[in-house]
């Protein structure tokens, strides 16, 4: 199975508090406390044998079949690793005014391309963890192998979406050897750092594929029209419907006014 393409979901959970820490599931992790704007939340692809996930996740994920669902306990060794005594650092208070950093502890922060909390500040100095928060800690994982992408377009589209998530209804086409991919002119910037990654990965585990064009689409005044006109129905619709709901509610205060004064 390694070198395949498998789209999978899984809702992560630290053995020894009893808490969820990660979930591919939107209400879930809404549920626990620990959803993020800017998260993803819906099955995503997976390379196997590239080490994208944890090492005990992925040995389990290799040997499942598409559609099955299993519960894997993970040690700490093939989880986030043993916490270690020489990746909690004593840092002097200039590294983080340098940067405009006003640390306090719990503070997440990241220095130097490395992700720490810290832990306390006094006389001068700040000491941060380094560790990755579930460092030695045995985890557990409802894992599902939601799919096993055969098609080289499935794999492509499926690719593509974990790279550029933020790109809505992406276009792409196969045209002999060579990928093309529509990037709307408003997300360019953004898209940029992830060409050259996306472009590698292809590269590494699509055969046949020798090219990744990007192109950059602008709106027309027309589409930009339609767009506009599109928003501006939906608000009219909105105020229709808040209108219709005012006066009904309205109509059925004064019914029930009536009907008071009757009684009396």
């Amino acid at each position: 199975m390694k070198g395949s393409i498998v789209i999978i979901s899984y809702t992560g959970k630290d053995l020894a508090a009893d808490k969820i820490f990660d979930t591919t599931k939107e209400e879930e992790a809404k549920k626990e406390g620990i959803f993020q704007e800017e998260g993803y939340y819906k099955p995503f692809p997976v390379i196997i044998g590239k080490g994208e996930i944890i090492k005990g996740l992925e040995e389990a994920v290799e040997q499942m079949k598409e559609g099955e669902e299993r519960i894997v306990k993970i040690p700490p060794e093939k989880a986030f690793g043993e916490r270690k005594a020489e990746f909690v650092k004593l840092m002097p208070m200039q590294e983080f005014k340098s940067r405009n950093i006003n640390p306090r502890p719990g503070l997440m922060i990241e220095l130097n391309e490395l992700r720490g909390r810290v832990q306390s500040v006094s006389g001068g100095r700040v000491r941060v963890d380094f560790n990755h928060e579930m460092a030695g800690r045995e985890i557990e994982y409802k894992v599902k192998v939601e799919k096993i992408l055969k098609e080289p377009k499935e794999k492509i589209q499926a690719l593509f979406e974990k790279y550029f998530p933020f790109i809505k209804e992406p276009k792409l086409e196969i045209k002999e050897k060579t990928i093309e991919a529509i990037i709307p002119s408003k997300e360019a910037l953004k898209a940029a750092p992830m060409k050259e990654i996306f472009v590698r990965i292809i590269g590494e585990n699509l055969e046949g594929i020798e090219k990744v064009r990007f192109v950059e689409e602008f709106a027309t005044q027309e589409e930009k029209k339609k767009k506009i006109e599109g928003i501006e129905a939906i608000a009219n619709a909105a105020v229709d419907k808040a209108i219709k709901e005012t006066a009904e509610k309205y109509k059925k205060n004064k019914e029930n006014e009536k009907e008071t004064k009757k009684k009396k």
